[in-house]
């Protein structure tokens, strides 16, 4: 396929494959290409599809990028709220990750200890994993070596220095720039060497990945009109909608 000035959009090459290496807007902007993983959109783009047999209807349905790790499915227009059905929703949370060593790099009677907190996409982070310390450690931490083993879903680390001179989070390590680089993280076996920066802020103590965020809500009534399978909840109930205009309630309490 070719453009109306001779430009050659898509072609098939010589093993059979489909080749779009990119497209862009009258502005010159691309719309989407090949990027480094793939096919590759820009962050307003959506994948659309057209409320007629034809693809240039009108859209009234779509998938769009709303920020960094999460897809929004919409009536066609960004800031709209579509439906999504499906057999079975899995929300996975990512495992509290385990540094594996933590080596000095002189004996300087300094106790030195980490823990390591595993990000997803959405932002959502682990709690923090266990401390591993050494007693043995260099003045200020410095050149301390902390090694673990990476981990599929994440796409950042972050460091926390429980023990030395300076305590808190020491450094955030994200994908790609880090996580896909052979020096830090060869053949899936992490090291990051603290220079004894200052640190600030302590870890997570709680995993918040792989969570089912429903509704918050009140119904009138219990017969209110309601889709059957409908849960949501409010400060004190978690409702759902047995069947239409049926809806239950179970109390909650603090624990």
């Amino acid at each position: 396929m070719e453009s109306t000035d001779g430009v050659n959009l898509s072609w098939v090459n010589n093993v059979g494959q489909f080749v779009v290496p990119s497209i862009s807007d009258g502005s010159g902007a691309y719309i989407w290409g090949a990027g480094t993983y793939g096919f590759a959109l820009r962050s307003a783009s959506p994948i659309g599809w057209s409320s007629t047999t034809g693809y240039y209807g009108a859209l009234d349905t779509a998938i769009f990028r709303s920020s960094a790790g999460n897809l929004r499915v919409t009536g066609g227009t960004s800031g709209t709220t579509g439906g999504l059905t499906t057999g079975t929703l899995t929300a996975v949370a990512l495992a509290t990750p385990t540094i594996t060593s933590v080596t000095p790099s002189a004996n300087n009677a300094i106790s030195c200890s980490y823990k390591l907190v595993a990000y997803a996409g959405d932002g959502t982070s682990t709690a923090a994993s266990a401390a591993v310390a050494t007693a043995v450690g260099p003045t200020n931490c410095n050149s301390m070596t902390v090694v673990w083993t990476a981990a599929s879903n994440v796409t950042a680390y972050a460091l926390e220095r429980t023990g030395g001179p300076s305590n808190g989070m020491i450094t955030a390590m994200a994908f790609p720039a880090w996580l896909n680089n052979t020096t830090n993280c060869p053949g899936g076996t992490c090291t990051y060497i603290d220079l004894g920066v200052a640190a600030s802020g302590a870890a997570p103590t709680a995993n918040t990945t792989g969570q089912i965020v429903t509704k918050i809500a009140t119904p009138a009534a219990a017969a209110d009109a309601c889709t059957a399978g409908a849960i949501w909840s409010d400060a004190s109930y978690i409702y759902s909608c047995t069947s239409s205009g049926a809806i239950k309630r179970g109390a909650i309490a603090a624990w």
